[in-house]
């Protein structure tokens, strides 16, 4: 779950909530600091398939949400428009958890630790175009796996 501004294009410094479940749907909430925090669903990404994995992890960087799942699989979303744009394969199993360091998409989960390269300042052209560059670097885990 996450917590941020700046998600809605039309509303950037309202607070918005962020859920990834079960089905694999992910949604975004309304948070009413009038009615004690209330939230109502701004909207629901989904990725169009009918039965979802469970959304394990999230992390977000500007306009671009990225989720982790089962068997690897990193999704990569974009805010503005809601749309899913790029489907990324991590080698740590199942994606546990996600988080961006200097420019970089870190992956975790029971084999250890995966690195998509990705600069920030490219993100989107990056993203939209049909030959993404990407450096995979897998860590193992230091206890020796």
């Amino acid at each position: 779950m996450l917590l941020g501004t700046g998600v809605l294009p039309d509303a950037p410094s309202e607070q918005v909530l962020i859920s990834g479940g079960g089905d694999g749907r992910i949604l975004l909430w309304r948070i009413d600091p009038e009615r004690r925090g209330a939230i109502s669903a701004i909207c629901t990404l989904e990725d169009g398939r009918e039965e979802g994995e469970s959304i394990l992890s999230l992390v977000r960087e500007g306009s671009f949400l990225y989720s982790g799942r089962f068997d690897g699989e990193i999704n990569v979303w974009d805010l503005e428009t809601r749309q899913l744009v790029r489907s990324l394969k991590a080698s740590t199993g199942d994606v546990h958890t996600l988080t961006l360091g200097a420019g970089i998409l870190y992956a975790g989960g029971k084999t250890g630790i995966m690195q998509v390269r990705v600069e920030a300042a490219m993100h989107r052209q990056l993203l939209k175009s049909s030959e993404i560059q990407r450096t995979l670097r897998i860590r193992h885990d230091l206890q020796g796996a």
